[in-house]
């Protein structure tokens, strides 16, 4: 199970969305709610290790209800109490509880033409789900990118909408024996979708219908305009509707059966939770794996720790624990921990985490609005000529600053993307570590060097000669950002490039205005973390996102957040291609490729490393299989050890 999707009683006999009017409604089917008796679990002789595994958290869950918001170690229980829907493996959905991942090539996944009119709700041309009024940028049926979105005038016009097909698995079974059937997923949508149910909306008010078409299968079809950047999360996970639809939704997280002992599909049930403690859970009978021996261990025990990294090492070196999660706090305690796996002590594995660091060029400061002029005291322009940023990208040292701050793992980053996404493209620019080249690069602009070991200009282009390169460095106060803006300031220094890092409280970094470092654009170089999302953020670089006052210029003024100034008229058009485009097809693979050739050629940021996570295993602990985007419990029912590691 990857992440919960947690999208929102309305009636459940007609699980139904009408976003769009009648001629947009997709066809509806209800299927009667049926209880049988549990089937009785199959009378096999349980091979499965006796002791518990003990998994410790960092924190307690706040919840085990999946429509609740739980928190992370939430997530990390439900591992258990679930399996799937889909599970993710190096960015890409396997099927679970589903037979397949539903994509164009399969027939999954399909298009209709849908007439709308005056007055029906869809999503326009510019991201926002709406009702259709004269003036409405929207694409119409055909229209695979920006440019082709038309202002609506009015009357009838034919939009394309994305309908996905999901078919369950046969056989499948609740923890208490009873079928776990498509039913139970369109009342999870009913739950979801209730005002009273506390979660977020965005993704049901996509949705223009969630439907039961037999036992195994459900339909959504999506609003006009739609386009879902990943089909799976629109399949919701299903509730026990035998056990739960009595209770209204307003009542289900204050409900144990909900919230504190959830029924599940998954490897294990919980038993009991003692508060502040652990939570403790038995061997499902009614898993649908059982006939393949899984799960390994009869009783799972979940242990709330906190975040002590060193505490928590010596707790799984005393048998404590056989497994820390990346919540513990690990990554306080690296020397450590790399230097007991190095003894045989305990297994290490690192993923990415959801955050790099990059270095940002002040491109276009602020003061360049309204014209450059360094005689009338605008800063040098440094970075207008793109060869100057390559140049400093070459003498930056990623590879030493990973392995200081990345657990040494492959963790340098060339685009927005890291290279182990399948839509990084391998033909975007690189830049090793190659400070002579860099040299020669900054010598050929003419930026040469001076006797007091600082570059100086000398013919570069819009800069006056004898301007001293010379920058200051925005970053964070807290260690680790202090620590790599010290290496990177040597590893300039040894360029001939003079740099003042300024320390600055995050609250004053990230403020906005025209005052403000990073998002008033007064900044040479400013280095911290972004967010790191699964499908590739060329939005981060448009040029309508950089930030300023003038809103016929800067649409989304202050909150703007290309820091840099940059913009490239190329760049944006394949970013706008590619999000309109349906995932999948060649318009979308290859201008998210083109945009990151066209970002590396440009380099408006240098990325420098994907900020990596660590969880920890006993050394003879087998299965134990962290990955990148499913996190270390995915496959919790195949831990195991001893004979089952041979």
């Amino acid at each position: 199970m990857r992440k919960l999707y947690v999208l929102p009683l309305l009636s459940f006999t007609l699980i139904l969305l009408t976003a769009c009017g009648e001629s947009e409604t997709a066809p509806t089917a209800s299927i009667p709610t049926t209880t049988s008796a549990p089937a009785e679990p199959p009378p096999t002789e349980d091979p499965a290790y006796p002791e518990p595994l003990v998994v410790c958290l960092g924190q307690e869950p706040n919840t085990l209800y999946p429509y609740g918001n739980p928190n992370f170690a939430a997530r990390q229980v439900l591992e258990a109490v679930y399996d799937g829907p889909f599970d993710y493996q190096a960015y890409a959905p396997q099927p679970v509880i589903l037979t397949e991942v539903p994509t164009l090539e399969n027939g999954g996944v399909g298009v209709q033409g849908v007439l709308v009119s005056t007055g029906s709700k869809v999503f326009n041309a510019d991201g926002a789900v709406v009702e259709l009024q004269p003036g409405t940028r929207v694409r119409p049926s055909g229209c695979q990118d920006a440019g082709c979105a038309v202002a609506y005038a009015g009357g009838d016009l034919q939009m394309d909408q994305i309908v996905v097909t999901y078919k369950l698995r046969s056989g499948l079974q609740w923890a208490d024996g009873q079928s776990l059937t498509a039913a139970d997923s369109a009342y999870a949508y009913a739950v979801d979708a209730n005002p009273e149910t506390a979660t977020t909306k965005d993704r049901v008010e996509r949705t223009a219908a969630y439907v039961v078409l037999d036992a195994t299968t459900l339909m959504w079809t999506g609003l006009p305009g739609y386009r879902p950047a990943d089909y799976t999360a629109y399949f919701w996970l299903p509730l026990p509707v035998h056990q739960l639809e009595s209770i209204a939704a307003a009542d289900l997280p204050d409900t144990d059966a909900a919230a504190r002992t959830p029924l599940g599909w998954g490897a294990y049930t919980v038993s009991e939770w003692t508060p502040g403690e652990e939570i403790t859970l038995h061997k499902n009978p009614y898993y649908y794996r059982s006939a393949e021996g899984l799960p390994y261990f009869r009783m799972l025990i979940f242990r709330f720790v906190g975040t002590d990294a060193i505490a928590n090492l010596a707790a799984l070196r005393a048998g404590e624990c056989d497994v820390l999660d990346e919540s513990t706090g690990l990554s306080a305690a690296g020397e450590e921990l790399l230097a007991a796996q190095a003894n045989g002590e305990v297994v290490l594995d690192f993923a990415n985490a959801a955050a790099w660091e990059q270095l940002d060029f002040g491109i276009v400061p602020l003061g360049y609005d309204d014209g450059y002029n360094q005689v009338s005291g605008d800063r040098a322009d440094y970075f207008g000529d793109a060869r100057t940023r390559q140049a400093l990208a070459m003498c930056l040292d990623r590879n030493t600053l990973a392995a200081q701050f990345a657990y040494g793992q492959d963790a340098v980053m060339h685009t927005y993307l890291p290279s182990a996404n399948p839509l990084f493209t391998a033909d975007a620019q690189t830049y090793a570590y190659d400070p002579e080249g860099a040299a020669t690069l900054l010598d050929g602009i003419g930026w040469v060097m001076g006797g007091d070991g600082v570059r100086v200009a000398a013919g570069v282009t819009g800069v006056i000669d004898g301007t001293p390169f010379s920058l200051t460095y925005r970053t964070t106060d807290d260690d680790l950002h202090q620590a790599i803006a010290a290496q990177l300031m040597q590893n300039l220094a040894a360029c001939g490039i003079a740099v003042e890092v300024q320390a600055t409280p995050p609250k004053d970094l990230y403020a906005t205005g025209a005052e403000a470092p990073l998002f008033g654009r007064q900044f040479d170089l400013a280095q911290f973390s972004w967010q790191l999302a699964d499908e590739p953020s060329c939005q981060l670089y448009l040029g309508e996102a950089v930030p300023g006052g003038d809103l016929d210029i800067f649409p989304y003024g202050w909150g703007g957040w290309n820091l840099t100034g940059w913009r490239n008229a190329d760049f944006d058009l394949a970013c706008a291609t590619a999000q309109a485009a349906l995932p999948g097809t060649e318009a979308y693979t290859s201008n998210h490729q083109w945009a990151q050739q066209i970002f590396a050629a440009e380099l408006p940021v240098v990325p420098l490393f994907v900020h990596q996570q660590v969880a920890a295993a006993r050394s003879d602990i087998c299965g134990f299989d962290f990955d990148q985007t499913a996190g270390s419990l995915w496959n919790i029912e195949a831990f195991g050890y001893a004979e089952l590691c041979e």
